[in-house]
């Protein structure tokens, strides 16, 4: 069956969208006002003249920011900007499906100099070397660990038990460790200015699992009052199909137990907290593009799979993308609004 130019037209402009919201997920802090107002102009681009909708393009680029999204930047920032983003590219639309040719180049932006009909293929980024990230762990210190000088463990504690945790439970159950104050760790452990977690009082740290029960890669939490970034992931590196994971959850991807009860949890404090206080269930923490279907086929058929979030928003459509993972599946899902995980 022929493919209509209709049909072709929005096939690419789709897949364009689709890579400005890929690139946009993985933004680092200092780049999000930058990137968000940049992926909302490429994609507003195509509105004039390719069978796509405003609404889409929103739903994809707000999906993709909202893992990075905190109390200055919120989901009412992220729409405003996209939606302004989008009415600015819709003035330089790109030519193609609606009267004209499909190009690859589009209008020409002022003073733009010429681009290749092409451009070369981005490499896709990857996680960091196993190696060093399973080193990393190693060398991390149990988060209620004596040490000098003593605000150094103290701040990560008082982050958690200011969030209600047991950090004694939380280092009982190996959920997350804290940076010992010496500690040497490669440029995907910091920041494009040069410093390194710690230094930006990113001093907590849970360990990301692949889909195979193996840990990948690591995830630190700013634990210091000030800054308005709340985690970070390794620089440079991809953490797509990695989640946080419990050792009842961890022991399921790997095929050693069958639990009976799931927890999908959204961030490291909501994680900490279902896995404090479920410790015999599996426990996941997820983030944008964490969970993949992988995780899901692990879970055994009749289990009971709680799928927490914040239920407005973006957190809704977070919970609809979980869901899909589990079609055709015989597990009984059930959506539980995050403000209600202690009842």
């Amino acid at each position: 069956m022929s493919v209509t130019p209709e049909e072709k037209a929005r096939r690419y402009a789709l897949g364009a969208i689709e890579g400005e919201a890929s690139g946009l997920a993985t933004t680092c802090e200092g780049q999000r006002d930058k990137d968000l107002n940049d992926a909302a102009y490429a994609c507003g681009r195509f509105l004039e003249n390719y069978p796509v909708s405003e609404s889409e393009i929103e739903d994809k680029l707000l999906a993709a920011i909202g893992p990075h999204l905190d109390a200055r930047r919120t989901e009412q920032w992220a729409i405003k900007k996209i939606r302004h983003g989008m009415k600015d590219g819709r003035r330089n639309q790109r030519p193609g499906y609606n009267g004209q040719p499909i190009s690859s180049t589009g209008k020409r932006l002022k003073g733009e100099a010429d681009r290749p009909a092409s451009r070369p293929p981005v490499p896709e980024k990857q996680p960091p070397p196993r190696e060093e990230v399973v080193s990393i762990w190693e060398a991390c210190l149990r988060v209620d660990a004596t040490v000098e000088p003593a605000d150094w463990n103290l701040e990560p504690m008082q982050w958690l038990e200011g969030r209600g945790l047991d950090s004694e439970a939380v280092a009982a159950y190996n959920l997350a460790r804290m940076f010992p104050e010496a500690i040497e760790l490669p440029e995907w452990a910091g920041f494009k200015n040069k410093r390194r977690w710690p230094e930006g009082g990113f001093r907590l740290v849970v360990p990301l699992w692949s889909a195979q029960g193996r840990m990948e890669s690591l995830h630190a939490r700013r634990t210091k009052a000030w800054g308005q970034s709340k985690g970070a992931f390794p620089l440079g590196c991809s953490y797509k199909g990695l989640a946080m994971a419990n050792g009842p959850a961890v022991d399921m991807l790997q095929g050693k137990r069958s639990p009976a009860k799931v927890i999908l949890a959204e961030g490291i404090p909501d994680y900490l907290t279902a896995a404090t206080m479920m410790p015999a269930a599996a426990v996941f923490g997820c983030a944008q593009g964490s969970w993949v279907e992988g995780h899901a086929s692990a879970i055994p058929d009749a289990a009971t799979v709680y799928l927490c979030s914040d239920l407005d928003g973006a957190g809704a459509k977070y919970v609809e993308r979980q869901r899909a993972t589990f079609a055709g599946r015989n597990v009984n899902l059930r959506v539980l609004d995050k403000k209600k995980m202690g009842a």
